[in-house]
């Protein structure tokens, strides 16, 4: 086991840690919520108390920043992320706030989704002849 004086700074007492952060479904929720309701607003009214929590952990991605006053706007990254036209890494190691490296696999959002909602153009593509519906079953 590690020695417990070497987690603290032996000058203030200060926590010496590093903690990673992982990109998640409810992350990702709450941010398609912002890019839904308005680019800019506050956590609490586009996401629930516990993705409202962790909001502030999309910053390490460079997903979202602080406006101030508890609002936040989503980037374009974030936009790009949400829009599926880029990938992020699925895990960040952080040090006091501050991003050390990234980690993990490439993800897109639509990945950590568990429903993913298909476009328009996305479900003519999948379409396949209904056949003989004469008897009003499917074969």
């Amino acid at each position: 086991m590690k020695d417990e004086k070497s987690k603290h700074c032996e000058h203030c007492g200060a926590k010496m840690v590093m903690y990673w952060h992982c990109l998640n479904e409810g992350l990702v929720l709450a941010l398609v919520n912002l890019y839904r309701n308005g680019k800019t607003r506050k956590a609490k009214d586009v996401c629930s108390h516990v993705q409202t929590c962790n909001f502030q952990k999309l910053k390490y991605w460079k997903l979202v920043v602080k406006q101030g006053n508890h609002l936040w706007t989503i980037t374009e990254e974030g936009i790009r992320f949400v829009e599926g036209k880029t990938w992020q890494y699925s895990r960040v190691l952080t040090y006091r706030q501050i991003v050390q490296r990234y980690d993990g696999n490439p993800v897109y959002a639509r990945d950590l989704l568990l429903f993913d909602y298909k476009q328009r153009e996305e479900y003519a593509a999948d379409a396949e002849p209904a056949g003989d519906i004469s008897q009003g079953v499917l074969l």
